[in-house]
């Protein structure tokens, strides 16, 4: 029992930890998920201690050892409810969960072109439309990444569509904004009405759904990206060998080298360098202890476009991860849902 108890003291006091120190420092993926869940879950960690501390058998010394690592996660709680976007409430509701998606085949004309995703209604009517794009490195993932968040948008009157893409090994970056663009092709040719539809991407997904905003621009209502790389070249000279995300090993991977070697190609993958007038309005939401994509890729991004007097928004989330919408009901979360809510209702027709 002491064991256990001294177990659960040390990893109380290894998560506290994470709330106050920038996770960029330590470049490990473990304590990158640990963050999340400090972060993210802080209210049931200060419940969980709290309960331990007021448990009559334990000892002196572990009670307060509870106590105070309760109280370190309540301080997270706390500036939670101060922000006015954290509803206790909400964050222990359990998910109601939505129809299932149905798996469809994009298939274009005249070729040998196919692609899968998931549906959340019916996406080739004339009802607003939210295409997603999922995250994991340009290397990693599938179109059932977070269906919590696709079924959220399909109860509030969306029809969503979640997209695969490219992604087997040695795929160039080219390949992949491409099979994009014959995504969006079919879709909007087999769309009955295209003036309400949108971009949703995170990470990798929402690199990719500000890059095709270039093309698109003109059929779309607005781009949302979470937590995206913007600047490629500069997304190179930030990250390490061997970082979270082993980021310049990945880029050259991507480009076939680097950027000295391959500029023009960095570039075209680039949103900062894409995105020109017009542009559609765009919502970039990061966090500012993101270690695995820096927050300054949105913040680049968006002084360009407000350079360009293009409509542009920021959320920045002070003590958010990278993949905080993981905890779909978690402060960051529910912050975020806020905005985006109005960001989708002040760019429909």
């Amino acid at each position: 029992m002491q064991f256990f108890l001294g177990f659960i003291e040390i990893i109380g006091f290894c998560l506290s930890l994470l709330l106050f120190f920038p996770l960029r420092w330590f470049r490990s993926g473990v304590l990158w998920m640990a963050q999340i869940f400090a972060t993210e879950y802080c209210f049931g960690l200060s419940f969980g201690y709290g309960l331990m501390a007021a448990y009559p058998d334990l000892d002196l010394r572990s009670k307060i050892i509870c106590f105070i690592l309760g109280l370190l996660f309540f301080l997270e709680v706390f500036r939670a409810l101060q922000s006015g976007e954290w509803s206790l409430l909400t964050s222990l509701r359990i998910p109601v969960k939505s129809a299932a998606p149905k798996e469809i085949t994009l298939t274009e004309s005249g070729s040998d072109w196919t692609q899968t995703a998931l549906a959340w209604g019916t996406w080739d009517g004339d009802q607003p439309l939210i295409i997603v794009i999922h995250g994991g490195g340009w290397r990693h993932g599938d179109a059932r990444q977070l269906p919590v968040v696709s079924s959220w948008l399909a109860d509030r009157g969306f029809s969503v569509l979640s997209l695969n893409y490219k992604k087997r090994p040695g795929v160039h970056m080219s390949e992949i904004l491409k099979d994009i663009d014959q995504s969006l092709s079919v879709i909007f040719a087999q769309r009955k009405g295209n003036g309400q539809v949108w971009l949703w991407g995170r990470s990798a997904g929402g690199h990719l759904a500000l890059c095709a905003g270039k093309k698109w621009a003109e059929s779309l209502r607005g781009i949302i990206a979470f937590y995206p790389v913007t600047a490629m070249s500069r997304f190179y000279e930030s990250g390490r060998e061997y970082d979270i995300l082993n980021t310049r090993k990945l880029l050259r991977l991507l480009f076939a080298g680097s950027p000295p070697e391959k500029a023009k190609d960095y570039e075209r993958a680039s949103p900062v360098h894409l995105l020109q007038k017009p542009c559609p309005p765009v919502l970039l939401i990061h966090g500012l202890r993101d270690p695995v994509v820096p927050a300054e890729q949105s913040q680049i991004l968006a002084e360009h476009l407000q350079k360009l007097n293009q409509p542009v928004e920021t959320l920045f989330l002070p003590r958010a991860s990278h993949g905080f919408d993981g905890h779909w009901q978690g402060p960051s979360s529910q912050m975020t849902q806020r905005v985006v809510l109005q960001f989708l209702k002040r760019t429909r027709p």
